[in-house]
C-alpha cells in the first residue's frame, strides 16, 4: 500500500469528522431545536409581575398576570420539561409525579406564591424561601418556560383568564392560607364561655298578718264540798 495515498486518506477523513463535529452545537439545559411560535414574553413585562398584590392597587393594576406560556399544550415541550424537571432533580422535592414530598405539592390548587404561569416561571427563576432554589442562572427562559408546561400539565395551575384569582390568596374567595389553618387546629382551645345565669331573685314574702293573742281560758275551779254532818 502507498504510504503517501494511506496518509492522504487518514487526513480527509480526520477533516470531515471535524466538519461534522463543528456543525453540532452543545444544548443549554437539554434543550433541543424547539422554539416557541409566537416568541417569549419579553422580560420587561415579567418583571413588573409584582410577588404578592401592591399596595392600593385595583385587582386589575397589573395586566402582566395575564402573560400565556408560549409553549402550553406543547407536546414536544412538555417532554422536553420533564426531562428537565429530572436532569434538575426538581423530582427530588415534589416527586416524579408532582405530588410533593419536601417541597409543595404541584398537582393541586394551592400555591403559596401564585399559581399562574408567570408566578411560576418566576418561582422557578428567582427561587423562593423555605428551599426553593433559583434556576435563572443555571437555566435559560426557553428551558423554564418548558418546565412551566410540564408543571402546567399535572392540572393544578389556574389559568391566565382567571389571572384576578392571584389576589385572593392561596384558594379563590380564601384569605386563609392552609398553613394558617393548620396552625389553628393545633392551637388549644379557648375555654367555653360560661353561659349567663340570670341572679336569683330572693323568695317573695308574704304580708305579716297580725296574730291575735290567746286568750287564757280560766283553768275550772274544783268544787269542795262540804262535810255534811
Amino acid at each position: 500500500m502507498n504510504l503517501r495515498a494511506t496518509t492522504c486518506a487518514i487526513g480527509i477523513t480526520a477533516l470531515s469528522l471535524l466538519s461534522v463535529l463543528g456543525g453540532c452545537k452543545r444544548s443549554q439545559g437539554g434543550s433541543t431545536t424547539i422554539q416557541a411560535a409566537g416568541g417569549l414574553p419579553s422580560e420587561d413585562m415579567i418583571a413588573s409581575v409584582p410577588l404578592g398584590q401592591v399596595a392600593g392597587a385595583p385587582a386589575r393594576g397589573v395586566a402582566a398576570l395575564s402573560i400565556t406560556n408560549p409553549y402550553e399544550g406543547n407536546l414536544q415541550a412538555i417532554q422536553q420539561g420533564k426531562q428537565l424537571f429530572i436532569k434538575m432533580n426538581c423530582a427530588g422535592c415534589h416527586a416524579y409525579n408532582g405530588t410533593g414530598g419536601m417541597g409543595p405539592d404541584l398537582t393541586d390548587t394551592e400555591w403559596r406564591y401564585g399559581g399562574l404561569p408567570v408566578q411560576i416561571y418566576k418561582t422557578i427563576r428567582d427561587g423562593r424561601p423555605q428551599g426553593m432554589p433559583a434556576w435563572g442562572v443555571a437555566l435559560p427562559p426557553d428551558d423554564i418556560w418548558k418546565l412551566v408546561a410540564y408543571v402546567q400539565s399535572f392540572g393544578g395551575t389556574v389559568s391566565p383568564k382567571d389571572y384576578e384569582h392571584a389576589w385572593q390568596g392561596d384558594k379563590p374567595g380564601d384569605q386563609v392560607a392552609s398553613e394558617a389553618q393548620a396552625d389553628a387546629q393545633l392551637a388549644p382551645a379557648p375555654p367555653a364561655a360560661q353561659p349567663a345565669v340570670a341572679p336569683a331573685m330572693p323568695p317573695a314574702t308574704r304580708a305579716a298578718t297580725p296574730i291575735a293573742p290567746k286568750r287564757k281560758t280560766p283553768s275550772p275551779q274544783m268544787k269542795v264540798s262540804e262535810p255534811q254532818p
